[in-house]
């Protein structure tokens, strides 16, 4: 199974899997009197499992429908959501418990299967769209320096915040910011890592050297486009404040590429 290329079967295998763990884990927790392996939830994960299995075989062109619709986004915001609001809702609720707590067992498993179908989502959907379309443009291209250690700087001051605060201050939620850190810490570290880019009349495709996970941006989202002195900045719409910046001093005709995005930005939906 390639995780950067999935093909038909492992994106099917990859969402069954992954709608057993998302449907049976909360069902094993509303369903009173039950335990992670009592027969209901088992049941009900399994239904659910095989008839989104069966579903991802039978239609070719749901990562399209899944990506269009952000459905694959959505998979992944709500869990986070839940876990950042949960505690303040429910103050008694411990969310960092032992690991052999079944209920912190419960979220890993639903972060696991959410990024999972995220990442089979995203990478099938751009293999489905490298096979049917050419991109209008290519190019690869790292942040530039100075954006670069603008950001490198506030994820490391903010990852560190995020580790010492439980430390500090005994809230409701806080106990769960060691893992943000942890994430802005890993961006601190890794962001100027060349990118690979793939303009298409559906979006931008988006791909970080030594990963194997895409994003895509619709092209609905893509704003404007500007060159500064630095880097060729692409602004996309609300709810994603910050700029795709690539430096121009790794581009090969930096001028053609401004106007081919900006052509493709007006023609955007």
């Amino acid at each position: 199974m390639s995780f950067r290329q999935p093909s038909k079967r492992s994106f099917a295998v990859a969402v069954g899997t992954a709608t057993a763990v998302l449907v049976g884990v909360p069902a094993a927790a509303v369903v009173p009197g039950t335990a992670f392996v009592a027969p209901v939830p088992i049941s009900l994960a399994l239904l659910c499992g095989i008839a989104a299995t069966v579903l991802a075989l039978r239609v070719p062109s749901l990562p399209i429908s899944l990506v269009r619709a952000r459905v694959h986004l959505g998979v992944l915001a709500v869990p986070l959501g839940v876990v950042v609001v949960a505690p303040f809702l429910f103050p008694a609720l411990d969310l960092s418990g032992s690991p052999d707590d079944g209920l912190l067992l419960g979220l890993l498993a639903v972060f696991v299967a959410s990024g999972a179908l995220y990442v089979a989502t995203t990478n099938r959907y751009a293999v489905l769209l490298n096979a049917a379309h050419s991109p209008i443009a290519e190019w690869r291209a790292r942040p530039d320096a100075r954006y670069s250690r603008r950001v490198r700087v506030a994820s490391f001051v903010g990852g560190i915040a995020a580790l010492a605060l439980p430390l500090l201050v005994h809230l409701p939620g806080v106990r769960l910011l060691p893992g943000i850190g942890g994430v802005l810490i890993a961006q601190s570290i890794f962001y100027r890592r060349s990118r690979t880019y793939q303009l298409f009349d559906d979006g931008l495709l988006i791909r970080a050297s030594g990963t194997v996970v895409y994003q895509f941006v619709p092209a609905g989202q893509l704003s404007s486009v500007k060159r500064g002195p630095d880097a060729i900045s692409i602004r996309r719409s609300l709810p994603w404040p910050f700029p795709i910046r690539c430096a121009v001093d790794e581009l090969a005709r930096p001028d053609e590429l401004l106007s081919t995005l900006r052509d493709a930005i007006e023609r955007r939906p």
